[in-house]
């Protein structure tokens, strides 16, 4: 019984330290996508006023560092936006590179460019079974993998300010 009651103990401080070290690598991971988030540039985007609240729009074309040619839109909206496409415009092949579901809608978008990252920043309200409280969520997607990095959720005021709105498209 002694030998039985030591390897539970060992088994369970085993897996408290698990637990820590994986939240510990969790916190840095998220520390780190935020600095690369930071330090990426933005893309342009129009603030549009005919589409009801002001909305924020992006839509613009870049060339990837292999030359491939890619069009990055999204809309800060529920429909049809509240997602960031991707299409190749050699295919003409759109994926979606940030989701971040219902109520919670893509705000920012920016663009590691040697590196061919895009980080994508969306904020709402989740909504729970009783209440809906603020989110903000924080995408890296590989333009020339077509794959989704990294999603995670994120202390609105560890994020530096969105990027300004280029132009503005007003009702007449």
């Amino acid at each position: 019984m002694p030998r039985q009651r030591t390897v539970g103990i060992l088994t369970a401080a085993l897996l408290i330290i698990c637990g820590a070290f994986s939240q510990s690598r969790k916190a840095t991971s998220r520390q780190m996508l935020i600095e690369r988030y930071s330090k990426a540039v933005c893309l342009p985007v129009t603030l549009d006023l005919t589409l009801g609240p002001p909305t924020r729009v992006c839509k613009d074309q870049l060339t990837l560092s292999d030359g491939s040619q890619i069009e990055v839109s999204g809309v800060q909206m529920p429909v049809p936006g509240g997602k960031v496409y991707v299409t190749n415009m050699s295919t003409g092949r759109t994926v979606t590179a940030a989701n971040p579901g219902y109520y919670v809608y893509p705000s920012d978008v920016r663009i590691s460019a040697g590196e061919d990252l895009l980080y994508v920043k969306a904020s709402g309200l989740a909504v729970g079974l009783f209440r809906a409280t603020p989110r903000t969520d924080l995408f890296e997607y590989d333009l020339r993998r077509e794959k989704l990095l990294a999603e995670w959720s994120v202390p609105e005021g560890a994020l530096p300010a969105e990027c300004p709105a280029t132009t503005t498209i007003s009702k007449h």
